[in-house]
């Protein structure tokens, strides 16, 4: 596994970002039936693609008149080091690869036909098109960063952002994606989600997981210079250099029809309470699995403040409005971005402080005897049941709105990440279930 995702960490911390999306990962994430709806009369950009090389160009461009697309934008970063032979003509430069590779070009399509009249619409028109058509493709004053005063305003042309951004520049890449309320599908490594920067918006819906998690994307064109780690880096039939991983995924803030089916739950917590244990170090029961997550685990109504001195405050942000901007979006009629409606509620602690058994926490992960807790099973808040179950990040696949709120995270992934759930006395922030460390968790509750 670490060697299978070498290059996208190192891209991350040396900022190497030449990673390619494969036109088969775009075209079935692209398939479903919610993108193409939404994609009819709008304008496209894809701006970190080179017209040269980009997948994302050739599959826009090739389906224009299939999605009805209103436009396609599509702009590169200059000394962009992949070279593909599709779109092998000169930009009003040279043919010549390092000398073209100095430049960054937008390219606009406004039609898609048999330009050639060859009696086929492919890569050849797409060609003719840009050749033939004055203004349909410029070199741009700078080097084509997304942060650009002249990209910037490249981006506010647009209606959608389709297309696979910096790794390392992930974070002010989306976050300049929702200052402009604009709509996307980009590409992003899976442990994004618990960015700083970025759950808190998966939190009040703004974003969430396209189709499929793990092996959305099966791999990356790389330039030649990268060294091919792992049993899936290779070379593939058409001379192409991958790197494959199931670390990345979609990310979109487009309605999903999947995102509105509830997760059916079979699983009683009363019947089989062995099966959720309490984390030793959060207020919540560990669920292994999302077909686990069990129907009848629910807070307690009467949940009441018994300790002054011991009430927390949490402060969850909760999308009230998600049906009215699905279907808004779904009719392709609106371009704002959704509301919020801030709900604040005091929970009250009142824990006892005993004894843990040094078989679990002293002894596997130090803490210590005076400052660990226990809790009565299935209960928390001085005996009350606070219905926060921890999750695995792979939950968010299908995460339902309407029929969970997300709490919050584990406090590994960010400081104050677990509104209050935390035993901060534990000293440790991984989740810890009878001495045994987790995985990161994310922190859910039913709705009522």
């Amino acid at each position: 596994m670490a060697n299978k995702n070498k290059n996208l960490n190192d891209a991350a911390k040396a900022k190497k970002d030449e990673f390619y999306t494969q036109l088969e990962d775009i075209e079935r994430e692209l398939r479903h039936e919610e993108y193409r709806n939404f994609f009819k009369g709008k304008t496209i950009l894809c701006n970190c693609d080179d017209p040269y090389e980009s997948e994302f160009f050739k599959y826009f461009a090739m389906n224009f008149n299939a999605l009805s697309l209103k436009k396609l934008i599509v702009t590169c970063y200059a000394g962009s080091p992949v070279a593909q032979t599709e779109l092998n003509f000169d930009f009003g430069g040279s043919t010549d690869k390092k000398h073209r590779n100095e430049y960054a070009y937008k390219v606009v399509i406004n039609e898609f036909k048999d330009w050639n009249g060859d009696g086929r619409e492919d890569l050849e028109d797409i060609k003719h098109y840009i050749l033939t058509h004055n203004g349909c493709w410029e070199r741009l004053q700078g080097n084509g960063d997304f942060r650009s005063a002249e990209c910037i305003e490249i981006l506010k042309e647009a209606d959608v952002v389709v297309t696979n951004p910096p790794f390392s520049l992930f974070r002010e890449y989306v976050a300049q994606l929702v200052q402009y309320k604009k709509f996307f599908v980009i590409i992003g490594n899976i442990n994004s989600i618990t960015y700083k920067e970025i759950f808190p918006l998966i939190q009040q819906n703004k974003i969430h997981i396209g189709y499929g998690m793990g092996r959305a994307v099966s791999g990356f064109m790389v330039p030649e210079y990268y060294s091919l780690h792992g049993t899936e880096a290779g070379i593939n039939s058409e001379g192409k250099r991958i790197v494959a991983t199931n670390q990345c995924l979609w990310y979109t803030n487009i309605p999903l029809k999947k995102y509105l089916e509830e997760i059916p739950l079979v699983c009683s917590y009363y019947e089989n309470p062995e099966k959720y244990p309490k984390y030793d170090n959060y207020d919540a029961i560990e669920v292994s699995k999302t077909a686990q997550i069990p129907y009848d685990y629910l807070p307690d109504k009467n949940l009441t403040n018994t300790n002054e001195n011991d009430t927390i405050s949490i402060n969850q942000s909760i999308n009230q409005s998600i049906n009215a901007f699905a279907m808004e979006s779904w009719a392709c009629q609106s371009h704002s971005s959704t509301g919020t409606t801030q709900i604040n509620s005091r929970l009250s602690v009142a824990l006892t402080s005993t004894e843990t058994p040094a078989s679990t926490l002293q002894e596997q992960v130090g803490i210590h005897k005076s400052t660990a807790r226990t809790f009565t099973s299935g209960s928390s808040f001085g005996g009350r049941c606070n219905g926060v179950m921890g999750v695995p990040i792979t939950f968010l696949d299908k995460y339902n709105p309407r029929q969970f709120e997300i709490v919050g995270a584990t406090e590994s992934e960010g400081k104050g990440f677990s509104n209050g759930l935390w035993i901060k006395e534990s000293g440790i922030a991984q989740p810890v279930v009878n001495g045994e460390r987790k995985y990161k968790r994310i922190f859910i509750k039913r709705k009522m």
